[in-house]
């Protein structure tokens, strides 16, 4: 319960500290909305009282009230603190209705129709989360809700990880650069090469699609291929089993008539392939290797081969 009670406080919390500053144009700072909630919840548990929290509805009254300080805060509290004493029995038979109708006037521009337009024609996957979220508060509640928001948000996280696009990469004619062949259409082959980039993080539960990935664009390929090249520019880490199953695709492409070549490594994803073991069956790792040296040097190693 008390877990539960502290989710609940920080999700609702941080994500109206998020909806006014982006309405009002300023920048908070997550870690310290979470020591603030924590010293309050501290400071309240020593005079055994309940737990504190930033509420929606509150902020959204002051808001409308044109509060603009913590000041507010001990106004408010004053105002009760003297209704309570002088005012409760003018207030004692008021119809509950009437202070959820307040509310909701108050909570009423923080729904943004717009917005949820917005993030569905940005991101289908994002809009997803933000209906589930919102189905599961209306039929769910508020803590199984927001339970089932963060579950749904971590499996697409999850699914979208586990299958990282894997693209061609040919030679932008204008730029002399590589670039994704899908997006552009136009760019230029590499003549008995295949240039191939991976995004994110080669972990053990990727790794294997990447693999077979890989191993079936080199099928596909329209014409013989002598070298692979590996583009790893955007793959910030590689963890011990993905460096086997790459070792075991390094071996698999040699079988087969081909070179791997890796370009574009990261510090301290080389240091990883390094400690690794993979140098015996990829060759000597090198940091920062761009994609036309890692080329060059399979031509000059063709070349060589030829002349043996």
């Amino acid at each position: 319960m008390a877990l539960a009670c502290f989710l609940l406080a920080y999700g609702d919390a941080i994500s109206v500290a998020r909806s006014f500053a982006q309405k009002h144009g300023y920048d908070i700072n997550p870690q310290q909305e979470l020591t603030a909630l924590g010293a309050a919840n501290i400071a309240t548990g020593m005079t055994h009282g309940f737990p504190v929290a930033g509420g929606m509805s509150q902020t959204a009254v002051n808001d409308m009230g044109g509060a603009s300080s913590p000041a507010a805060l001990i106004v408010t509290s004053v105002a009760i603190a003297l209704t309570l004493i002088f005012f409760a029995q003018f207030f004692h038979n008021l119809p509950e209705p009437v202070l959820g109708a307040i509310v909701l006037m108050a909570a009423s521009h923080l729904i943004r129709i717009e917005d949820l337009r917005q993030l569905r024609n940005t991101s289908r996957t994002e809009f997803i989360i933000a209906l589930l979220g919102m189905i599961g508060v209306l039929f769910l509640g508020l803590l199984r809700g927001l339970l089932l928001a963060v579950a749904g948000a971590l499996v697409m996280l999850v699914a979208h990880a586990s299958r990282p696009p894997v693209v061609f990469l040919g030679r932008d004619p204008s730029t002399g650069r590589f670039v994704s062949q899908a997006r552009y259409p136009e760019t230029d082959d590499t003549p008995g090469a295949l240039v191939i980039r991976s995004a994110g993080a080669w972990v053990y539960f990727n790794a294997e699609h990447t693999r077979r990935r890989i191993i079936d664009m080199i099928e596909e390929a329209p014409t013989e291929t002598r070298t692979v090249v590996l583009d790893f520019s955007i793959v910030p880490r590689i963890d011990i089993t993905a460096a086997t199953i790459l070792i075991g695709l390094a071996r698999s492409l040699s079988q087969r008539g081909v070179a791997p070549k890796i370009a574009e490594l990261r510090d301290d994803v080389a240091e990883q392939l390094r400690a690794s073991g993979v140098e015996q069956d990829l060759g000597r790792i090198v940091a920062h290797r761009s994609i036309e040296d890692c080329l060059a040097e399979s031509i000059i190693s063709f070349n060589f081969d030829r002349r043996s």
